[in-house]
């Protein structure tokens, strides 16, 4: 759709794309040279799906997403997408209740499966400070999972499940701007599981101190 459109859909809830195999991004800029910014106010629930071509949700460098009420992003094989967009984008309340039986409690949930062969997962401009849950499967191509700037603002995530990403060899990636002051910290992470990583070399190498606090002794060598 051309940006102008994706303006005026003012009342959209949900929005779930499957088997559009020509399509190579979901917002167009039409031309558009100058900065916008696009706002989804009522969209709770996005679902990709078997979209052969797709690259990103939008390749406009210059253009702001704002997702006030998504609660759930579902990416599922979309297998030469890049990144969720080019440009930055705000989901401050990405959430989802998981299970029935977590008596109803709220959580974020990222799902990402069989998609993205880029070098990372999402710009640092993406935001995902709720983010509780996050599942990657079978992302053949991807070297690491996100900067570490984007790893310090997790604070949130509990559970990280990585499966089957056979290029990928760390978990965060160092970034040349590190300050020695800075450190990562996943405060809330206690569930963390990596299989079937082939080339993983390390979970972060960069000058930053890393912490996973509620982290217990993993059952088979786990190298930081």
């Amino acid at each position: 759709m051309a940006s102008s459109t994706a303006k005026s859909l003012v009342q959209l809830k949900s929005m779930k794309i499957s088997g559009c195999d020509e399509l190579e991004e979901i917002v167009s800029n039409e031309g558009n040279k100058e900065e916008e910014q696009i706002v989804f106010g009522k969209l709770i629930t996005i679902e990709l799906e078997w979209l052969g071509k797709l690259k990103s949700f939008c390749s406009y460098k210059n253009c702001e997403f704002k997702f006030p009420s998504l609660e759930v992003l579902i990416v599922r094989g979309c297998r030469i997408m890049q990144r969720f967009t080019e440009g930055g984008a705000r989901a401050p309340k990405l959430q989802n209740i998981v299970t029935a039986n977590e008596e109803g409690k709220e959580e974020a949930k990222w799902q990402v499966i069989s998609c993205l062969s880029s070098i990372n997962l999402v710009p640092c401009t993406v935001s995902f400070s709720n983010l509780t849950y996050l599942l990657v499967q079978n992302c053949k191509s991807l070297l690491y999972l996100f900067t570490s700037s984007t790893a310090r603002s997790l604070g949130q995530l509990k559970t990280m499940e990585i499966s089957g990403c056979d290029s990928m060899e760390e978990i965060v990636s160092e970034e040349g701007d590190e300050s020695d002051e800075d450190e990562i910290i996943f405060q809330q992470l206690n569930c963390l599981e990596l299989e079937g990583l082939r080339k993983l070399r390390r979970f972060y190498k960069g000058s930053l101190s890393l912490s996973l606090i509620h982290i217990s002794e993993p059952t088979r060598p786990l190298y930081i």
